[in-house]
C-alpha cells in the first residue's frame, strides 16, 4: 500500500510537473527491467519530439526526498519477506516434528 501512495500520490505527480515522462518511460521500454532486461518492447516506445535533459531534476530535494521514499518502501518489503520467509522455515520445521511424531 505505501509503495502505491509513493507512486500515484508522490513519485507520478512529482515527475510529470518537472520531467518528461514520455522519455522516461521509453527508457524503461528500451531496457526493460534492471538487471535481467524483462520487459523490454522497442514496439512500445512513444515517440519524443524533443529530448529533456534531466540532470537539474537530479539535483532537487523533492526527487531526492521521493527517491528515498520508494526506497524505505522497499527496504520494508524486504524486511517483511526475510521475516516471512523465516516464519515459514520454522513452520515447515513444526509440522516435520509433528509428522515425525505422529509415526
Amino acid at each position: 500500500m505505501l509503495d502505491y501512495v509513493t507512486y500515484t500520490e508522490v513519485l507520478t505527480p512529482f515527475l510529470a510537473r518537472n520531467a518528461s515522462l514520455p522519455q522516461i518511460s521509453n527508457e524503461g521500454f528500451k531496457h526493460g527491467r534492471p538487471g535481467d532486461g524483462w520487459g523490454a518492447d522497442p514496439e512500445g516506445i512513444v515517440p519524443v519530439c524533443t529530448f529533456v535533459d534531466h540532470s537539474a531534476l537530479l539535483r532537487n530535494q523533492e526527487f531526492a526526498g521521493a527517491v528515498i521514499r520508494k526506497h524505505w518502501n522497499d527496504s520494508d518489503v524486504l524486511y517483511q519477506v526475510d521475516n516471512y520467509g523465516k516464519a515459514m522455515d520454522e513452520l515447515v520445521r513444526l509440522i516435520d516434528l509433528e509428522l515425525a511424531n505422529t509415526s
